[in-house]
């Protein structure tokens, strides 16, 4: 009897043995959850924000400069009614060269009806234009906006040009108000002797517009 029950629990032991290294829970499996984290961006302004500064530009909202070297400044400016006027700097100071954001509240003083072709016969294309509203006030709205989006520290590009021909210097810029009414001089794009260029798509594609729209491109061919 008490050897049958030794065989007993000799058995009972030994399936223990093996139910407890058999039966251990497999090592818990760690679980990774990856969550995709989706970058918004924020717009500038809100489109109610969009339309309130659009209507309140500033007198001269767009212009664009052209000059050789030793030469003074002559091009055009965009009022905030959608007028193109001419204006040359080099009947005020022929041998000094200005920059735009030192003559903004100048460029009426320099105005004109034509620039001698003289100097720019490759350049313009008419000699006199009409001081009447050639850009149509939604369009104009349009390019403000688009204005106002353009980030003014975004990185700037400068290298020189590879064309062998003298082009002399332009350059387009946007004058806007920003939310707080303070008004911002923006270059957006310079080319000719050298390229310069924004890394901000607002910016390229209002230079894009200055550049080829035909309400400017038969003035100015650069």
């Amino acid at each position: 009897m008490f050897k049958k029950v030794k065989k007993v629990l000799t058995a009972v032991l030994f399936c223990s043995v093996l139910l407890s290294g058999c039966g251990d829970s497999p090592p818990s499996e760690t679980v990774t959850e990856t969550t995709e984290q989706t970058t918004v961006t924020t717009p500038k302004y809100t489109e109610e924000e969009l339309d309130q500064m659009a209507q309140n530009m500033p007198e001269i909202v767009f212009v664009m400069s052209h000059h050789y070297e030793g030469s003074n400044i002559v091009g055009y400016y965009v009022t905030n009614t959608g007028e193109i006027k001419l204006y040359d700097f080099r009947q005020i100071a022929p041998d000094e060269t200005y920059k735009i954001p030192d003559v903004y509240d100048r460029l009426e003083e320099a105005g004109c009806l034509e620039i001698s072709p003289s100097e720019y016969s490759n350049h313009v294309q008419t000699s006199s234009i009409k001081s009447e509203s050639i850009i149509l006030d939604e369009a104009l709205q349009k390019q403000y906006k688009s204005l106002l989006m353009v980030e003014q520290d975004s990185t700037c590009n400068e290298h020189k040009s590879l064309a062998d021909m003298v082009q002399g210097t332009y350059e387009l810029y946007g004058i806007r108000n920003n939310i707080n009414n303070e008004k911002e001089i923006i270059l957006l794009y310079g080319g000719g002797d050298y390229i310069y260029q924004r890394e901000d798509n607002n910016a390229n594609e209002l230079a894009i517009w200055m550049r080829h729209d035909e309400n400017f491109y038969k003035i100015f061919q650069y």
